[in-house]
């Protein structure tokens, strides 16, 4: 399975740094404006508005930093040609629901009918590795990993026949 690197770059640092960037100007002028009302004491519709405006920006924020925290801040030092290469059996996969979300076929910021409810986290010989799709991959496949080194971001992982890797040596 292959996934692209401009797809990750976009969906995990570019859109979250986007989206905190235009909430903070919008809470800013929130701000200023229930200040300027209570000041005032002129309680009309804006104020109402604003607060609301206000309580979802906050609630939207830290759902969006999640894709940096969870490795999309590496991204913008990281580039695909950073990739390294790994291999080894996989300990365990584990769905991570809503820490970042992942479609079919890219990453988005939207879970869409039919799509994975998230990324998944997987362990290979000890070392955890993030990726959109776990695809038929089980524990105990003996996998060849292609990552970036910072964010743990999958570029590409394929199963192999432990033998024939060993032969390859």
């Amino acid at each position: 399975m292959e996934y692209r690197y401009s797809d990750y770059y976009d969906r995990c640092f570019y859109a979250p740094i986007l989206f905190c960037v235009i909430g903070a100007f919008i809470s800013s002028i929130n701000v200023r404006i229930i200040v300027i009302t209570c000041i005032e004491k002129t309680w009309n519709d804006s104020f109402v508005f604003s607060i609301a405006q206000l309580v979802l920006i906050c609630f939207l924020i830290p759902q969006c930093i999640r894709p940096l925290r969870q490795g999309g801040w590496y991204l913008r030092k990281e580039k695909e040609k950073d990739k390294l290469q790994a291999q080894g059996y996989i300990e365990h996969i584990k769905s991570m629901k809503q820490e970042f979300y992942l479609s079919r076929d890219r990453l988005s910021l939207t879970d869409s009918p039919g799509s994975w409810k998230g990324s998944y986290q997987m362990v290979i010989d000890g070392d955890v590795y993030y990726l959109p799709s776990s695809g038929a991959l089980l524990p105990g496949d003996y996998v060849i990993v292609q990552y970036l080194p910072k964010s743990r971001f999958v570029l590409s992982i394929r199963r192999a026949a432990c033998d024939s890797v060993k032969n390859e040596s």
